[in-house]
């Protein structure tokens, strides 16, 4: 398991005199494991009522330069990225670019025929039956993280005559979903995912740190590094750091950018005013069952409180904008 930097953004959904009175240190005795000489850390937020009332940020964003990190601290934020690309193709569907129910063929045909349509809804909800590329490669011998053209990629997922399951017939998380929504956005739109999302999301919400890392040459200002847990106690740099293949994932942000993108989910702002109610709308197999997944969020109840979070475990009475930076 690597070494956890983590960055948190917590929003409560419901009023509760806790949120307001939690005592600082029961909070920094949590974090204490990395909030301590020469260790990665992890940036926290909890918001309630709209705005923060914690915010804090343990341990060093860079080993090497001893850069404490901040709230502006800029994190890689994995499978997150999800729900950040199923909103440009919500978007892009309300701009007319595409429609959620289009067989995925119709923009990257160079997929198999697999006697089914496979449409942009179902991967949305990972119920496509497209096997997981990352699997894929790790089951030739290769490391993912030699991968760093989405090319190779397409080509990997393209040499698969067969799927999971029927398309709609199961929930079977796969990144290969929204990898290749993610191709999806620039052929119908002529835009890269990672131009379409800024111009689309994080520019107007104001989330100026917040970009999809889509070229590993690029320098980011304000971006932290990824450890892994080396021998004797040290730190290896993590494979995160230069891996820009985007879609599943591939997002960059701060618990700062993040408190917008929670706001958001209010005050609705962005185009035709359907993209949260898409992004929280679970889907349905063939057999009208609805599963848990909606866009990039799971949705669920704790003591029977709504929930929407990431898929990284349950959290009472908050909506977990943005949980592993790296696991």
């Amino acid at each position: 398991m690597q070494f956890a930097a983590v960055v948190l953004t917590l929003s409560f959904l419901t009023q509760s005199a806790a949120a307001a009175d939690v005592a600082p240190e029961k909070v920094d005795q949590i974090f204490a494991g990395y909030n301590k000489a020469g260790s990665p850390g992890c940036s926290l937020g909890v918001i309630h009522n709209g705005d923060f009332v914690y915010r804090k940020a343990y341990g060093l964003g860079s080993l090497e330069l001893g850069v404490p990190l901040t709230s502006e601290s800029v994190f890689y934020m994995g499978s997150v990225s999800k729900q950040f690309t199923a909103a440009p193709v919500v978007l892009a569907a309300e701009q007319g670019f595409l429609s959620l129910d289009d067989d995925v063929r119709k923009y990257i045909p160079e997929l198999p025929d697999y006697g089914h349509a496979i449409t942009l809804r179902q991967m949305l909800h990972h119920t496509s039956g497209l096997r997981d590329f990352l699997d894929l490669i790790y089951l030739a011998g290769r490391d993912a993280m030699d991968f760093n053209s989405p090319h190779e990629i397409l080509k990997i997922i393209g040499r698969q005559r067969g799927l999971n399951n029927t398309p709609g017939a199961e929930f079977i998380y796969s990144n290969t979903n929204y990898f290749l929504l993610g191709i999806v956005v620039q052929r119908a739109t002529k835009r890269s995912l990672a131009d379409f999302a800024a111009q689309n999301i994080f520019q107007p919400l104001g989330m100026s740190q917040t970009l999809f890392y889509d070229e590993h040459t690029l320098v980011v200002p304000g971006r932290v590094s990824a450890y892994d847990p080396g021998a004797h106690g040290k730190f290896l740099v993590d494979w995160s750091t230069t891996y820009a293949i985007v879609g599943g994932g591939g997002l960059l942000s701060t618990v700062d950018d993040l408190f917008l993108w929670d706001r958001n989910f209010y005050a609705n702002a962005l185009e035709k005013r359907t993209l949260t109610k898409e992004l929280q709308t679970r889907g349905v197999l063939n057999d009208g069952k609805q599963i848990s997944y909606a866009m990039g969020l799971d949705m669920g109840n704790y003591r029977g409180l709504p929930i929407v979070e990431q898929q990284v475990g349950q959290l009472a009475r908050i909506y977990l904008v943005a949980l592993v930076a790296f696991l």
